[in-house]
């Protein structure tokens, strides 16, 4: 279970961190470390979005997919956020994408 983010991002890095306190399974890698695009080449992925936060298992989740998956990888109560999963995708990333052009400013 490995989680790609934006490492010049300070929010993603404590979303980041906050996750691997949560379960220290989940390896954490910077969007822009050599490994994190060689896993992601490996699956498939050439091109590298800066604005996406990547969970890569067995596939690859992106954006509030990929959210949601970590959430429900994390502890209580943490992981009931995990309801609006079922919401449709275009939806919550209609919102991810809202959230990540403005995360900078967190």
């Amino acid at each position: 279970m490995t989680i790609i983010y934006d490492g010049n991002c300070k929010f993603c890095v404590r979303f980041a961190s906050w996750a691997k306190t949560n379960n220290p399974d989940f390896v954490l890698l910077s969007n822009r470390d050599i490994n994190a695009r060689s896993l992601l080449r490996s699956k498939g992925i050439n091109f590298i979005n800066l604005f996406t936060i990547y969970y890569v298992d067995n596939n690859v989740l992106t954006k509030s997919k990929a959210v949601f998956k970590i959430l429900s990888n994390t502890k209580s109560p943490y992981k009931l956020l995990c309801i609006f999963s079922h919401l449709p995708v275009h939806f919550t990333d209609y919102f991810y994408n809202i959230f990540s052009k403005y995360r900078h400013r967190l």
